[in-house]
């Protein structure tokens, strides 16, 4: 990925839009889980701009994924879950 300068217009406003969604996810409405969602993509696109966003939102490749699995499972274990 390429370097994006980060202006701190957008880092006010990201950092708005993550508080509207906390903000919104604990209020007792139907889609308070989809508040965080929403917003939280909103700042990401805000600061990094559409091509950084859709870069970090690709599938994770195989090599990462499986140590991800390892991971989890090794989690699982430890928490006697």
């Amino acid at each position: 990925m390429n370097k994006t300068p980060i202006k701190i217009t957008h880092v006010i406003i990201a950092l708005t839009l993550i508080i509207v969604g906390v903000v919104g996810a604990v209020t007792p409405y139907s889609f308070n889980w989809l508040s965080t969602t929403f917003f939280g993509s909103a700042s990401l696109l805000i600061i990094f701009g559409y091509r950084q966003f859709k870069g970090m939102m690709k599938p994770m490749e195989r090599p990462f994924f499986g140590d991800w699995q390892c991971y989890y499972y090794c989690r699982s274990l430890s928490k006697g879950e």
